[in-house]
C-alpha cells in the first residue's frame, strides 16, 4: 500500500510542470538596470576622512580612525557606522640569546609570558579607546576564525592583569638564570 501512495504522489509531481512551482524573480526596485552606474575608489588620508565624511565627499570608509574623531561622527545623526576590526597593536619582545657581554631576559619563556600579566586590557580598551577596542591576548584576533584553535589554550593559561603574579613570574625565572641584583652572573 505504501509503494502505491509513493507511485501515486510522485506521478502527480511529473506531471506538474517545474515552471508552476517556480516563483518569478522580483527585483527590489523598478527602475531597469543596476543599483548604481559608477563606483568610484579614492584615497583618503586617515586625517582628512572623517571631515570628508561629514562633507559627503566620501559614503563608506574603510579604514581605521582615531577615537575622539569617531566619537565626534557618532554624534550625527545622519551618519551610519558598522564596527569591524580595523587596527592591532601589540608588543614584540625579541628573544634573541644572551651574548657573553649581556643578559637578555626575554630569551627566558617565563619572563615573555609573564609580560601578558603586567598588561592592564581593560584600561586599555575603556580608558585609551572609550570602549572601542576589544583585548587580544594572542597573535590572533578574537575575530578571526582561526582563534578558535588556541581559545582553549588561553583560557587554561587564566591571562589577566595580575601585575604581582607578573612581577613574581620575572623575578622566579630570572633567579633560575643566575641573576643576582639585575645582573647576571
Amino acid at each position: 500500500m505504501k509503494r502505491i501512495t509513493l507511485a501515486y504522489i510522485l506521478a502527480v509531481l511529473l506531471l506538474i510542470p517545474a515552471s508552476a512551482l517556480a516563483q518569478e524573480y522580483q527585483p527590489p526596485h523598478t527602475q531597469p538596470g543596476p543599483a548604481v552606474d559608477v563606483v568610484r575608489f579614492r584615497n583618503f588620508a586617515e586625517e582628512i576622512a572623517p571631515a570628508a565624511i561629514e562633507k559627503g565627499d566620501m559614503d563608506v570608509y574603510f579604514y581605521n580612525m582615531r577615537v575622539s574623531k569617531v566619537m565626534q561622527l557618532e554624534k550625527n545623526p545622519d551618519l551610519t557606522f558598522v564596527r569591524a576590526p580595523s587596527t592591532m597593536l601589540s608588543i614584540i619582545l625579541n628573544p634573541a640569546p644572551s651574548t657573553e657581554d649581556s643578559f637578555n631576559p626575554f630569551q627566558l619563556k617565563k619572563v615573555r609570558q609573564a609580560i601578558q600579566y603586567l598588561i592592564n586590557r581593560d584600561f586599555i580598551v575603556k580608558e585609551i579607546y572609550k570602549g572601542r577596542a576589544v583585548p587580544m591576548l594572542a597573535h590572533v584576533s578574537p575575530f578571526e576564525y582561526d582563534y578558535i584553535t588556541i581559545f582553549d589554550m588561553l583560557e587554561a593559561r587564566d591571562i589577566r592583569y595580575d601585575p604581582e603574579l607578573g612581577r613574581r613570574m620575572i623575578a622566579e625565572a630570572l633567579t633560575e638564570a643566575g641573576a643576582v641584583d639585575r645582573k647576571s652572573t
